[in-house]
């Protein structure tokens, strides 16, 4: 007989695998984005290297941690 921790645990788990599903997509739609050698924000180069492990990027560090920044702030 099944109880409501085995329920609990089955819609979790499913929340787990949908939202790790979720976040694989975005990230491969992210990554098929071509970035920018200039931040669209300040307008400063983006380095190479930040452009070669990312090559979606559009903000510079600096700028992307602010965006971040104030992304956690709304929450």
């Amino acid at each position: 007989m099944s109880d409501v921790a085995d329920f609990a645990g089955e819609a979790q788990a499913l929340h787990d695998a949908d939202l790790a599903e979720r976040l694989e997509h975005e990230r491969l739609a992210r990554e098929a984005q071509p970035g920018t050698e200039e931040c669209i924000e300040c307008g400063d180069p983006i380095p190479p290297r930040r452009r070669e492990a990312m090559p979606w990027v559009t903000r510079c560090v600096p700028c992307q941690e602010f965006e971040d920044h104030k992304g956690r702030r709304r929450r």
